[in-house]
């Protein structure tokens, strides 16, 4: 299956909306559990289609730090 360029550049161009996102409301997301207590910090989870994103914020320097991509049918 091959897939064109466009649909590669339409699927990166929302992901980058999303992660922008966390710009602006970076709390939006749920807090995952199980990687919270793996990270011993708050980890927070978004869906991307099949993806998943995990991040933290930091309030105090205001930032948004992505942990992890990966494909959702990996997490076990």
């Amino acid at each position: 299956m091959r897939i064109s360029t466009e649909t590669i550049a339409s699927w990166c161009d929302q992901l980058y909306v999303l992660l922008d996102g966390l710009d602006e409301i970076p709390k939006r997301f749920p807090i995952d559990e199980y990687i919270s207590n793996e990270m011993g910090t708050l980890t927070r989870k978004a869906n991307y289609g099949n993806y998943l994103v995990f991040y933290t914020v930091n309030d105090e320097d205001r930032t948004v730090n992505i942990i992890e991509f990966m494909h959702g049918a990996r997490r076990g």
